[in-house]
Parts: C-alpha cells; sequence; structure tokens
C-alpha cells in the first residue's frame, strides 16, 4: 500500500449530506479568505452608510480563524498567507479521502454523484460548491456582495467566481470557457445566469450566477424525481434482460448490438481514447403496445442502468414540449442513473406550426444528450431525412401467433382466468394483439367477469371476445360506422357453393397462422398476407347480411365505411383519409366493409386533365393500401363491370350473389317474419316467391309494410296485407303491378285505400 492510499484509507466515509456540506463551505471559507485578504483595506468607512454598505470589520466576524484586535490597516502577511493555504490543502485532502470512502461504501455524497454522472471537472464541482453555498447559509450574501462591492449583488457573479477558483490570469480566461451556453454547466441545467433577460448587453464577468432549484432541491435532499413533472415522466425497471424478452430472434439480435456498441463506447471513452462522453441514439418502431419501452429497460437491465420514460403527446398537451424542459427531462435521466426514452415522436410530424416548433426543440435536445438515448414511434421511417440520424434502428413487429399464444397463457394465468385452450388459440391467431394490448384485453376481462359476478374463474367466450372487441380504435368511429352483426349462418338463403365460399372466408381466417407461419408462405408473401374480398351482385341480395354473418361467427368488429366522409374534392384527402381507415383498422383488428366500392374502387381512366390525374392517383393509392392490409377487407358492388380490373386480380376471393331463384325466395319469405309474429293461414308462401321475382332485401320492406298494415287495422298478417307491401314494394322500385304478377290477388291492389 502506498503512501497516498494509506493516507485516504485513514479517513471515514461520509455518514450523510451534512458533513460532507459542512467540509465543503469550511474550505470555500477558505478560498474567501485568500480572496479577502487581498483586498488592502476597507471598502468604506463612512458610519453614515452603515446598512448600505458591508465593512471588513461585519466580515471578519463571518470567517473563521480571525483575531479580534487584528487591524484592517495591517499589511498582508506572508506567513498567514501560507497558513491558510496550508489549512486549505489540509481541508482539500480531507474531502478527497472521505468522498474516495464513501464511493466505496456505495454511499457517495450527492453533489460527487450528480458530478460523477454530468462527467463534470473539478472546477465545475467547485462552481457548483460556490453556487450552493448561499442555499445553505444566508452569511455567503454578504460575503459575496462585500467582495463584489455591491450590497445589492448577494450572488456571485463569473468575475467572482473565477477569482475564487483560479490562481492567476491565465487560468481566469480558461475557466470563462465553462461559462459559456455550450458548457455542460448551463447546457444540461446545473446553473443559470439570473440576468437573463440583459445577457445580450452585460460583459460575461459581471452576469450573477445561481444554481438551479431542482440541482438545489438534489444536492441537500436527494430528491430523486422533479414534482413539476411527475405527470409526464415514468420510470421504468425492468427485471428481464433482453434475452428474456418475447421478441423474435433478430429483434434481440438488434438490441444485444445497443448492449454491446454502447458498452464498447464506453471503454473507450474510460480508456481516454475518445474525450467527450459518447453519444447513442436508438430509434426502436412499432405498434402500440408492441413492448418498446419494455425493450428499452431491457437494454438498461442489461447495462446496469434503468430507463426514464418522456411522453411527448403529453408535454405538447401541456404546452411543455421546449427545449427548456426537454432539458430538464434529460437533467432528470442523468441525476437518477438512467437512459431516457422519448416516446410518441410521431405526435408532432404535422404540418402546423406549434409541431414544427417542438421538433427543432427535440432535435436540439438531442444532440446535447450524452449517453443513451431512446426514441419510440408507431410510425415505421418518422424520421425525416436530414434529421439527427439514429446510430441503431429496430423495429419490433406484432408478436407472431406463437409468442401471441405465449403471451395470453401467460397474461391470463398471472389474473387467474381460465379459458379454454382452443379459445387461447383462437385468440391468438384473429386478435393481432401487441403485448400491451393482451395486457388490457386481461384485465378488462377481469372487469367484465366481476361485473357479470361469476365466481367461477372460467369466462365464457363471448366474454372473451367482447373484452378483446373493446381493445379497438374509437378513432376509426370517425370515418367509418361500426355495425352490430344480428345476423347468423342460419339467416342468409343462398346457394350452397356460395355458402361455403363463405364459409371458406372464416377457415382462411382461422388458419392463417398454420399455413402463412407455420407452412412459411407468409416469407413468400412480402404483400397480400390480408383477407381481401368482393361481394357482387344485384341490391338486396345478402351482400351486407354476409358481412355480417363474417364478422359475428369470427368474434371481429365490423366497420363500414362512410364514402362521404372519405371521398373529398381537395387534392390528397381522400388519400389521407383512406391512410387513417386502413391505419385505424390495422389496430384494431376490424373488417372493413366498403358497400358500393364502385364508387371508390372505380376504373381508371385516360388522362385528359388534372381532374383525371389525380383520379388515377387515388385509384393507385387504393391499391397500394389493399395489397399492404393485413385484416380483413370486403368490397360489395352492384356493378362489378365499374371496377377496375387491378382489383379483382389483387382480391383472394370473388363471390357473386345472384338475384335468388323461386326455391331461394320461398325461403326468404319463411325467414323474414319473427316467431312472435301473428301469421294468418292464408298466406300462400309459394304464390309470393313465384309470382314476385323480388330480392331479399325487397321481401324484408314488403313483409315490413304488410306488418305495419296489420298493426293498423290490428289484425293478423294476411295476405291482403303481404300485398300491400309488394304493391308498395313495386311502386318504389319502378314496377307496375299488372294481373299477370298478382293474378287472383290483382283486386287486393285497388283495394289501397281501405288498408
Amino acid at each position: 500500500m502506498d503512501a497516498e492510499t494509506l493516507k485516504i484509507s485513514q479517513w471515514n466515509a461520509y455518514p450523510g449530506e451534512a458533513e460532507y456540506l459542512t467540509d465543503q463551505l469550511t474550505r470555500l471559507d477558505l478560498l474567501i479568505r485568500l480572496q479577502l485578504d487581498s483586498i488592502d483595506s476597507d471598502k468604506s468607512t463612512n458610519q453614515e452608510l452603515s446598512g448600505l454598505v458591508i465593512t471588513k470589520n461585519a466580515i471578519e466576524h463571518c470567517l473563521p480563524g480571525t483575531e479580534s484586535h487584528q487591524s484592517t490597516e495591517d499589511a498582508y502577511s506572508a506567513d498567514k498567507h501560507k497558513e491558510v493555504l496550508h489549512r486549505l490543502n489540509n481541508a482539500t485532502q480531507r474531502i478527497n479521502g472521505r468522498v474516495s470512502q464513501s464511493w466505496k461504501v456505495g454511499i457517495p455524497p450527492a453533489l460527487e454523484w450528480l458530478a460523477e454522472q454530468f462527467r463534470l471537472t473539478p472546477f465545475e464541482k467547485d462552481v457548483l460548491i460556490v453556487l450552493a453555498a448561499p442555499e445553505v447559509h444566508r452569511k455567503y450574501d454578504r460575503l459575496y456582495a462585500y467582495l463584489q462591492d455591491d450590497v445589492t449583488q448577494r450572488r456571485p457573479c463569473v468575475d467572482l467566481v473565477l477569482q475564487l477558483l483560479c490562481q492567476n490570469l491565465e487560468e481566469s480566461i480558461t475557466g470563462q470557457s465553462f461559462f459559456q451556453t455550450s458548457s455542460s454547466l448551463l447546457r444540461m441545467g446545473l446553473i443559470r445566469f439570473i440576468d437573463e433577460e440583459s445577457r445580450s448587453t452585460r460583459p460575461l464577468l459581471s452576469r450573477s450566477l445561481k444554481l438551479e432549484d431542482r440541482i438545489v432541491n438534489f444536492i441537500l435532499h436527494r430528491e430523486l424525481t422533479d414534482p413539476q413533472y411527475e405527470s409526464v415522466i415514468s420510470h421504468i425497471q425492468s427485471y428481464n434482460g433482453v434475452q428474456e424478452l418475447a421478441l423474435d430472434e433478430t429483434c434481440k439480435c438488434c438490441l444485444r448490438n445497443i448492449v454491446t456498441r454502447y458498452r464498447e463506447m464506453q471503454c473507450g471513452h474510460e480508456n481516454g481514447t475518445q474525450d467527450s462522453f459518447p453519444q447513442f441514439l436508438c430509434l426502436i418502431e412499432g405498434p402500440h403496445g408492441v413492448g418498446k419501452k419494455q425493450a428499452a429497460a431491457a437494454v438498461c437491465q442489461d447495462l446496469g442502468i434503468s430507463l426514464l420514460v418522456a411522453d411527448l403527446p403529453l408535454l405538447a398537451k401541456q404546452n411543455q414540449c421546449t427545449e427548456r424542459v426537454l432539458r430538464d427531462l434529460t437533467r432528470e435521466a442523468v441525476l437518477n442513473n438512467s437512459a431516457i426514452l422519448f416516446s410518441g415522436i410521431e405526435y408532432f410530424y404535422k404540418n402546423d406550426n406549434q409541431s414544427v416548433l417542438s421538433l427543432c426543440a427535440i432535435d436540439k435536445t438531442i444532440t446535447k444528450i450524452p449517453g443513451l438515448v431512446f426514441m419510440a414511434t408507431c410510425k415505421p421511417g418518422a424520421f425525416e431525412p436530414g434529421r439527427k440520424k439514429p446510430l441503431i434502428r429496430v423495429t419490433l413487429p406484432i408478436q407472431n401467433y406463437d409468442l401471441r399464444k405465449t403471451i395470453w397463457q401467460s397474461t391470463l394465468a398471472e389474473a387467474s382466468i381460465k379459458v379454454n385452450t382452443s379459445d387461447i388459440e383462437e385468440l391468438a391467431n384473429q386478435f393481432q394483439f401487441t403485448r400491451g394490448q393482451i395486457e388490457d384485453a386481461v384485465r378488462q376481462l377481469t372487469y367484465l367477469n366481476l361485473v357479470e359476478n361469476n365466481s367461477s374463474t372460467e369466462v365464457r367466450r363471448e366474454l372473451v371476445y367482447r373484452a378483446c372487441r373493446e381493445q379497438n380504435s374509437s378513432k376509426l368511429g370517425e370515418l367509418a360506422k361500426k355495425i352490430t352483426p344480428i345476423y347468423t349462418w342460419d339467416d342468409i338463403i343462398i346457394s350452397a357453393e356460395r355458402l361455403a365460399q363463405l364459409k371458406e372466408m372464416c377457415d382462411q381466417v382461422r388458419l392463417h397462422h398454420a399455413v402463412l407461419e407455420t407452412w412459411g408462405f407468409g416469407k413468400k408473401l412480402q404483400r397480400g398476407q390480408g383477407l381481401s374480398a368482393l361481394y357482387s351482385g344485384p341490391s338486396g341480395t345478402g351482400k351486407s347480411m354476409a358481412a355480417e354473418i363474417i364478422a359475428s361467427d369470427l368474434g371481429l368488429d365490423l366497420y363500414k365505411v362512410d364514402l362521404s366522409s372519405i371521398v373529398s374534392k381537395y387534392i390528397g384527402e381522400t388519400e389521407k383519409n383512406l391512410s387513417h381507415v386502413f391505419d385505424e383498422a390495422q389496430q384494431s383488428n376490424s373488417i372493413l366493409f366498403f358497400d358500393e366500392a364502385d364508387a371508390l374502387f372505380g376504373k381508371r381512366t385516360e388522362v385528359k386533365d388534372s381532374h383525371d390525374r389525380y383520379a388515377n392517383i387515388e385509384v393507385n393509392y387504393l391499391l397500394q393500401r389493399i395489397e399492404e392490409y393485413s385484416g380483413i377487407a370486403i368490397l360489395a358492388t352492384n356493378m362489378r363491370g365499374h371496377l377496375d380490373g387491378a382489383f379483382t386480380r389483387r382480391l383472394r376471393i370473388s363471390i357473386d350473389f345472384p338475384f335468388p331463384e323461386s326455391k331461394h325466395r320461398e325461403q326468404i319469405w319463411k325467414k323474414v317474419f319473427p316467431e312472435e309474429a301473428p301469421l294468418s293461414k292464408d298466406i300462400n308462401l309459394m304464390f309470393l316467391a313465384e309470382r314476385f321475382k323480388l330480392s331479399g332485401g325487397n321481401i324484408k320492406n314488403a313483409a315490413l309494410s304488410g306488418a305495419f298494415a296489420a298493426a293498423k287495422e290490428k289484425q293478423q298478417i294476411t295476405m291482403k296485407h303481404i300485398i300491400f307491401g309488394i304493391k308498395r314494394e313495386f311502386q318504389k322500385i319502378g314496377k307496375l303491378c299488372t294481373k299477370s304478377d298478382f293474378g287472383k290477388y290483382f283486386p287486393l291492389v285497388a283495394e289501397e285505400a281501405s288498408l
């Protein structure tokens, strides 16, 4: 053990902040004594100015080691100067020794911890001590005012700090660089100038300094979180490393690369091969709830640090997304030995001025942050060209079927909820949920089960699917109408072949993972992994009913796209609205139903003017989105010939809904009347089916009109009422009521007035 190590080992670690601050202030007092003794005489002996000036005699009583009878006229004593220097050297050694022991036992003083975290030089640490002194004892207000020859200036200016800490002019000039805007002390929000408004007119040396309140609270009380930012920041501590994450091996490899490369950069800095502490920017992309925060936290766990998450959209809503606030949040991360993650960057990719200003503030902040910084976004490719590029970009996809199944099983087990294995397999397949969405669905399921007062831990399948559907995005309702399915397979009357085609759609959804993932067909399909179908046929032949039945059978929400809100006369707005619909539908695992699709998916035309060109651009965009959409999209049209041929080639399933034949119409007539409806025995359904060539929709309307006519007469529904309903339907569609159609019931057509 060398002499220096032996000397340090003689000191005891600091038991708390009080003793450490006491020693530091004692050392500061000696620095002030040296500065005070360099002053030849009292600044003022005029007693009439008492209260307006601070005399040297008053100052002498503030400092230790001063003889009461010492005269201010005495010449400066070289011996006295050496004595103060000797005491200053001893105080410095004592502090260094005790601090070293404190680090060894793992309880360094707060200011020493702060200096280490911000990589401050010894000079910068002394600056903090000078500025912290007035926060501990008010005597330093008087001392600083005296030394600056200004009773009103009780906080030290740059010149006084340099006089206290620098030995000569050369050191003083060098020291001025620590008070430039780009310096660590100002850039990281440790200190600030009191006179911000006059910084452009006052010389640097004359500007007064103050320790930031957040730093004061940390040094004195080790306050771990700034109260004013508690609503927008959260601390995440992961107990799992990268290897334990429920991600595929490719994503894990990317995250492990972050750990490896960051450690290499740290080593380079510690070995002196890199002067400044390295900055490492990582962008994590992926849908909401896919586990971006958990991935960043796992990286931090492997590095032995924690993660601080800043919610950028919430900051924006509170009008706090400014450069100063972002700097403060970065400071919080450093104080907590954390990496920082800025989430929701995509919120600012708009064209309004406020978003542009916020992005500029974010960019400036990122360039100043040392250490590990994460950005998280739900939109891939959110960073524009020319912006600060991430060193590593990680894209987290929605977990595959096997991972989703595992997450469902573990999450349900943690909530003590029992669900049939077959139901879990269906959930994992039909709902392409992220981990966050699965956890939210299980929490909702727990609540629904409690509302039902179900004492059993095993829940009904319908309840599980309801909890899943409630995770769907409400934003989709802005441009599409949610349809609550009321029909089942028993309600639709079509040929056996077409019924088989509809059931094939459900089979393809349920077997999606088996074919595309297990059998590897998904690797061959970069696009077109979703299920797109075309329903074509005359109005009222069951296209909408079929879409409802598919949604009901699969347990998925059905949204009918509102074309009036989608199509816009303004250039680019239609594409923007469609993008919103497809994006929200993708996240909500819903079925998109485009009724009267020919209005939106029409044929491209020869370009004769700018309107034709932009119309064709819309069609091209639709082609692209249909191919990229991985969910279920159903297009319905009465005029298939009007659709662009490129759409039909890209659709996986096409089902024709022809006008119903006589036998099918009879079945429709039988099913159109509810069991509760009072039907007369004189109703001849076979006659209605053979004589009146009506679609299913027309039959429903005719039956309903007849029912109202019967209710008006307070009678059963008779043939007379149904004939009346058919007459009204003929009038609506512009068809004449002829004797050849109505046969023996034709006289009833003339009895409308009596109904």
